[in-house]
C-alpha cells in the first residue's frame, strides 16, 4: 500500500513538472540563451571559425621541415646474378618563400575576422530576440487595456439599454454604445492576432515549434544602461562588429598587397640527405648538404599587375570603412533622437492619461445627472483608451530603441 502511494506521488510530480514547463515564464535572458543555443545561422558561423582555425594551423605547417626515408633493392644479371641495396633519409627546410610569413599573418587575421562575424551574428540574434520580447510585452499590455475597456463598454451598454427601456435614452444611444463596444472588440482581436504572430516568430527564433505556449516575464535586471551620446560615439567605432570586420578586412588586404610585393624576392631553401648501400659487392655512403636560392626574373608583368590590383582592393576597403563610419554615426544620432522623443512622449502621455481619466469621471458623473450626452461619455472613454494605448506603445518603443543602441555600441 505504501509502495503504491509512493508511485502515485512520483507520477503526480512528474506530470506537474512536464506540464509546468510549458507554463514557466521566460525572462529576456532565458529567451536569448535559448536562441543562441539553437540558431542554425550561428552554428554555421561557429563552424566557419573552426575551419579558419584549421587553416591557420595548416599555414604554420610550412615552417616545419620535410623529412623523408627511402629504401630499395635490386638484382641484375651480367654473367652472374648480383644484388644491391640502398637506404637513405633526407631533410629539407624552406628558409624563405615569397609570402610565406605574410601568408601566415593573413590566415590568422582571417580567423579573427570569422570570430568577429560569429560575435556579430550572436549580437544580431540578441537584438532580434529583445525586439520580439518587448513587442510581445507591449501587445500583452495593450490586450489588457482593450479588455478593460470592453468591460467598461459592456457595462455602459447595459445601463443605456436599461435606460432606453425606461424611455430615458434613445435607440441611437444604444446603437452608439454597441458600436463603441464592437470597436474595442475589433481592436482586441487585431492585437491578439498581432501577439500570435510575434510569439510564433520568437518561438522559431529560439528553435522551438511556432505554436508552443510562451509566457514572458519582465525583469528590472534587464533595464539597459544608456551612456551619453558623446560616450556612445567613442564606443561605436570601437565595438561595432561590422566595422571591426572591415578593420580586419583592411589588415588582410594590406597583407595581400605585401604578399604581391614579396613575389619579387627570391626563394631560399636548404636540404640534407644521407644514404648507404651496396652494389656489386661495393659498399657506398653518401652525405649531401645543399642550399638553394632562386628568383623569377620576368613573368610577363604579372607581378606588377598583381600589386596594382591589390592596391585598388585596399583603397576599396578604406572607402567602405569611411562610408560605414558615416552610416553608423547617422544611425546612432537617429536612435538617440528617438530615445529623447519617446522619453518626452512617455511623460506627456502619462499626463494625458491622467487628464483623460479625470475627464471621464466628470463626464460620467454629468451623464448620470443628465447634463451630458452618451456621445460625450463615449468620446471621453475613447480618449482614455487612446492615451493608455499610446503610453504603452511609447514605453516599449523606448525599450526597443535602448536595445538597438546597446547592440550598436557594445
Amino acid at each position: 500500500m505504501i509502495m503504491k502511494k509512493m508511485v502515485l506521488v512520483v507520477l503526480i510530480l512528474s506530470f506537474s513538472f512536464l506540464f509546468g514547463q510549458g507554463n514557466e515564464k521566460m525572462s529576456l535572458n532565458d529567451c536569448i540563451e535559448l536562441a543562441i543555443k539553437n540558431n542554425p545561422t550561428l552554428e554555421n558561423s561557429k563552424l566557419e571559425v573552426e575551419k579558419s582555425n584549421i587553416n591557420t594551423k595548416k599555414a604554420y605547417s610550412y615552417l616545419y621541415p620535410s623529412v623523408g626515408l627511402s629504401a630499395n633493392s635490386s638484382a641484375s644479371e651480367s654473367g652472374d646474378w648480383e644484388a644491391g641495396w640502398n637506404v637513405g633519409g633526407s631533410v629539407s627546410q624552406s628558409i624563405f618563400n615569397p609570402g610565406l610569413f605574410s601568408g601566415i599573418k593573413q590566415v590568422k587575421a582571417t580567423e579573427k575576422m570569422y570570430q568577429i562575424n560569429y560575435d556579430g551574428v550572436a549580437s544580431l540574434i540578441r537584438e532580434n530576440v529583445s525586439n520580439y520580447f518587448y513587442q510581445i510585452l507591449s501587445s500583452e499590455n495593450l490586450i489588457n487595456v482593450y479588455e478593460e475597456n470592453i468591460l467598461v463598454a459592456q457595462k455602459n451598454l447595459k445601463k443605456i439599454r436599461n435606460m432606453y427601456e425606461l424611455g430615458a435614452n434613445t435607440e441611437s444611444d444604444v446603437l452608439k454604445a454597441e458600436v463603441q463596444k464592437i470597436t474595442f472588440e475589433s481592436q482586441l482581436l487585431q492585437e491578439k492576432q498581432n501577439k500570435l504572430g510575434l510569439t510564433r516568430s520568437l518561438n522559431l527564433l529560439m528553435g522551438r515549434d511556432a505554436d508552443v505556449n510562451l509566457l514572458l516575464k519582465e525583469s528590472i535586471a534587464n533595464e539597459p544602461k544608456i551612456p551619453s551620446i558623446v560616450k556612445a560615439k567613442e564606443l561605436l567605432f570601437k565595438n561595432d562588429f561590422d566595422l571591426l570586420a572591415l578593420y580586419k578586412q583592411k589588415q588582410i588586404q594590406q597583407l595581400s598587397l605585401k604578399i604581391s610585393k614579396e613575389s619579387y624576392l627570391p626563394s631560399i631553401s636548404a636540404s640534407y640527405s644521407y644514404s648507404k648501400g651496396e652494389n656489386h659487392g661495393i659498399e657506398t655512403n653518401n652525405n649531401s648538404i645543399s642550399l638553394n636560392a632562386g628568383v623569377s626574373i620576368f613573368n610577363g608583368f604579372k607581378r606588377k599587375q598583381s600589386v596594382e590590383y591589390e592596391k585598388i582592393n585596399l583603397k576599396s576597403v578604406q572607402v567602405k570603412i569611411r562610408e560605414k563610419k558615416q552610416i553608423l554615426e547617422q544611425i546612432l544620432v537617429q536612435y538617440y533622437t528617438s530615445l529623447e522623443t519617446y522619453t518626452k512622449l512617455i511623460e506627456m502621455k502619462g499626463i494625458e492619461l491622467k487628464s483623460a481619466k479625470r475627464d471621464l469621471e466628470l463626464v460620467t458623473q454629468q451623464y448620470q445627472i443628465g447634463s451630458s450626452t452618451i456621445l460625450e461619455q463615449m468620446n471621453a472613454q475613447l480618449s482614455v483608451l487612446n492615451a493608455e494605448s499610446s503610453l504603452v506603445k511609447s514605453k516599449y518603443s523606448k525599450k526597443i530603441i535602448e536595445v538597438k543602441i546597446q547592440t550598436l555600441i557594445y
